[in-house]
Parts: C-alpha cells; sequence; structure tokens
C-alpha cells in the first residue's frame, strides 16, 4: 500500500513531467489512488494523446462528453480511456 508521503512525492514527479512543454503523450495506468489531473493541462500545446487504464475513478471523471472533467481535456487530439468495468 501507497502511503500518503509516497503518493505527494509521486504526484510531484508528475506535475514536474506536466509541466514540460514538450511533452506529446502521456500514459496513467494502474494508478487507483490518482483522483484528478492539473487543471493546467491546457498549457501544454504539445500534448496531443492522454491515455488513461486501471484508473477507476479517473476514467470515471474524465470520460469523454460525460465525465465531470471532460472540458479539462477535451482539446486534446486524442484520448483513451479504459476503466477496469470496460
Amino acid at each position: 500500500m501507497i502511503g500518503s508521503y509516497s503518493l505527494t512525492k509521486l504526484w510531484t514527479g508528475i506535475v514536474w513531467i506536466i509541466n514540460s512543454h514538450c511533452l506529446n503523450t502521456l500514459l496513467i495506468v494502474n494508478c487507483p489512488k490518482v483522483l484528478s489531473l492539473p487543471d493546467d493541462l491546457h498549457c501544454l500545446p504539445n500534448l496531443e494523446i492522454l491515455g488513461m487504464e486501471g484508473c477507476p475513478e479517473l476514467c470515471r471523471r474524465y470520460q469523454p462528453e460525460v465525465g465531470h472533467d471532460w472540458p479539462k481535456i477535451s482539446h486534446i487530439k486524442h484520448v483513451y480511456i479504459k476503466s477496469s468495468e470496460n
């Protein structure tokens, strides 16, 4: 089980990677404790592919067209979401 300290360090690293303007692909796989993405994903002009798998809450929140947070990622050209229920 991942402790909150480890999860905080992990998320800090993810935010650092996400803030890279060269990032064009972001895949998040089997991270069930990740509940949301940073609000400033729109600041990544080169991000063209976003994939999520095995992250139930993340997949639910960002489900195309219907997810509560879909507007935050709707500008990304290719979004692939596969929840464990699919």
